[in-house]
């Protein structure tokens, strides 16, 4: 190994002891020192990527220092410019041109001017150093990776006049890992009531699908027997997924509460109630829980439902079949390789 290649090695070792120890800094003292960090692991890529220190070029002058890397990173501390020389003529060449395509889209920027709202709230001052070291990292996060979130997400947290709140709570305080916090926070909220969960709402931005999901929880509470909140979530999603209308002041969960009213009036609770226990892990459309409830009125198997469901038996009126669903699962089974589905 020659001289600059064994200087490289020593920077690279001097780095991995450096982050070594910035490991094992608290929160504070990694905040309090965030720029340097930031500087020094620049330094060392840029060193690392160009090798400007060589045979001829200050090699004997730096391989003689104990922290080469520390001393450049500290002597670029107090040279470099301020940020304000740098940035400006940036600020001023950009405030001339047109605004690059890359921009946020309006309901994006309105959301990360709210986030900054709540994180800059007085009331935050009372809370700890932990506490507050967890809203800046999230705070920053946020600011970083808000195009991780789709814009129909960003909609489904401008529901609330807090929702930097609800992302910090979304997961346990303990957990800082923030990776796709924005979205996967948008994305539980669709499977929750949000109009009653403890969070100060603004009405002027609560989605009609979540009126109507309001809605619709509150009619299968008064329909089903014995609901269960999770299971009609996962009705609701359904819905959701197969509802193919575009206009956001249609429900997409009516088809579904008339089925089951339907139901109930006709075949009545009993029946109603082993539909719904399915919870929709095998997929049965709200067109077909109707022809489903006439099946089972006549002596049906529920655990026949999801293969009579999957194979079409239920697209049309149940009693307009041909053959028995016994006959029509073993016919099935045939075309499927002479496996009998019964």
């Amino acid at each position: 190994m020659n001289r600059e290649n064994y200087f490289y090695e020593r920077l690279k070792q001097e780095y991995e002891e450096f982050m070594d120890e910035v490991h094992s800094w608290d929160s504070e003292k990694i905040v309090n020192n965030a720029k340097y960090i930031g500087d020094y692991i620049r330094i060392f890529e840029y060193l690392m990527r160009d090798k400007p220190i060589r045979e001829g070029s200050y090699l004997d002058c730096y391989d003689r220092l104990k922290s080469p890397l520390k001393t450049i990173c500290d002597r670029y501390q107090e040279e470099k410019p301020p940020m304000h020389d740098l940035v400006n003529s940036t600020i001023w060449n950009l405030g001339k041109e047109q605004l690059p395509d890359e921009s946020y889209s309006e309901i994006k920027y309105q959301f990360l001017q709210r986030i900054a709202e709540n994180y800059t709230d007085p009331s935050n001052n009372s809370l700890s150093v932990n506490a507050r070291n967890l809203q800046l990292y999230m705070f920053e996060y946020i600011r970083c990776n808000i195009d991780e979130a789709t814009d129909e997400e960003i909609k489904v947290l401008m529901q609330f006049k807090n929702p930097f709140r609800v992302i910090m709570e979304s997961q346990p305080v303990e957990n800082a890992q923030f990776e796709k916090r924005i979205s996967e926070t948008a994305q539980s909220l669709m499977n929750k009531d949000i109009m009653t969960m403890p969070y100060e709402l603004d009405h002027s931005n609560v989605l009609s699908e979540t009126r109507f999901r309001q809605k619709a929880i509150n009619n299968i509470n008064d329909i089903v027997l014995y609901p269960n909140f999770n299971t009609t979530m996962k009705w609701l999603e359904l819905c959701r997924d197969v509802f193919d209308g575009e206009e956001s002041n249609i429900d997409p969960y009516a088809s579904l509460i008339d089925a089951f009213d339907e139901v109930s009036n006709a075949q009545g609770y009993n029946t109603l109630q082993q539909i719904y226990d399915m919870g929709n892990e095998h997929t049965i459309l709200p067109n077909e829980v109707i022809e489903a409830g006439k099946y089972l009125d006549k002596g049906g198997s529920i655990d026949k439902v999801p293969k009579l469901a999957e194979y079409g038996y239920f697209d049309g009126p149940y009693e307009e079949n041909r053959c028995s669903a016994e006959e029509f699962l073993e016919r099935q089974g045939e075309e499927q390789g002479g496996m009998t589905m019964m």
